[in-house]
């Protein structure tokens, strides 16, 4: 079973997100800061993180920093979902080692969904 852990501290998007993907077949966890996500990353091995930047004790690109500098998460594909767009930000979380930078005022949920399962099934989906 695919596992996604929604890092967001915008309950309305939580419960969004959540609902599009459970209705897919898809668990989804949430946290609503930065502050624990390492530690639950590492317990529960999401197969992707969808990572917010601005965020309440802890910031995204903290987090990102933290789950790619260590070997228990590294490998976990994290795609960033943000308010922020500059490319400055889109560039630094490229070079922590995200895989996708998406603007939230640029896409609707189901473009979100769309890049998720694009990140989670590379070779099996081509959406339009």
């Amino acid at each position: 079973m695919v596992t996604i852990l929604l890092v967001e501290d915008d309950k309305f998007l939580i419960r969004v997100y959540k609902s599009k993907f459970e209705q897919m077949g898809y668990i989804i966890l949430s946290l609503e800061d930065g502050e624990k996500v390492y530690e639950f990353a590492k317990e529960k091995k999401p197969d992707v993180i969808i990572l917010d930047i601005v965020m309440p004790k802890k910031d995204g690109f903290q987090v990102l920093r933290e789950l790619k500098g260590s070997e228990h998460t590294e490998k976990i594909p994290v795609i960033i979902l943000t308010s922020l767009q500059s490319e400055s930000d889109q560039k630094k979380a490229a070079d922590l080692g995200a895989l996708k930078f998406i603007t939230k005022s640029s896409v609707n949920f189901n473009q979100v969904v769309d890049e998720t399962l694009r990140v989670l099934f590379p070779k099996k989906i081509n959406l339009v």
